[in-house]
């Protein structure tokens, strides 16, 4: 390729008429062909250079909606997160007031059953009472009747000894006034 510098030392032949022409036509020939390469390159580059700008200008614009997708992305799992929180929460609201309401009911239940135990054992404790003076009273009665009963017994043996003395004492009364 040629240089700048090939062009300030190119020296032409001189003839008698001046430099000769056909060198003259083949360097500006060169000259030609250089810059149009020249002109190709420098379009190519600037082609390029602007294909450059523009990816990179895509590349700004990707750059910038992966910021913001990203910003976006940690506000929601924030907010996720603080959501999350809150029903959390409530659950644990939720299930201490159940496991409250599941206590409550446990000890009304429970008062319910000691209540009802306590009345069964004093029904059952009025029961042996009235039981006790029930067997008390029957006793006293027993005794009653067996006292009289042995009474009875005793004034039959008494009423028989006296009726034995009195037909003792007849036979002997007979006896004697008989003899």
């Amino acid at each position: 390729m040629l240089t700048p510098l090939d062009i300030r030392q190119m020296e032409f032949k001189k003839n008698f008429r001046g430099y000769d022409e056909r060198q003259v036509d083949k360097f500006m020939e060169e000259v030609a062909d250089a810059m149009e390469e020249l002109l190709r390159q420098n379009h190519h580059l600037q082609q390029s250079l602007a294909d450059s700008e523009t990816r990179h200008e895509k590349y700004r614009d990707i750059e910038e909606a992966i910021k913001n997708t990203l910003v976006i992305a940690q506000k929601n799992a924030q907010d996720m997160k603080e959501t999350a929180d809150k029903e959390i929460k409530v659950m644990m609201r939720d299930a201490m007031q159940r496991a409250e309401n599941i206590i409550q009911q446990a000890e009304e239940e429970g008062k319910k059953i000691i209540a009802d135990a306590q009345a069964q054992a004093e029904e059952i404790e009025k029961k042996y009472r009235e039981i006790q003076k029930q067997a008390e009273v029957f006793r006293t009665q027993f005794r009653t009747f067996l006292e009289v009963q042995l009474d009875l017994i005793n004034n039959e043996d008494l009423a028989q000894k006296k009726l034995l003395e009195e037909e003792t004492n007849d036979q002997t009364n007979e006896q004697e006034e008989a003899v």
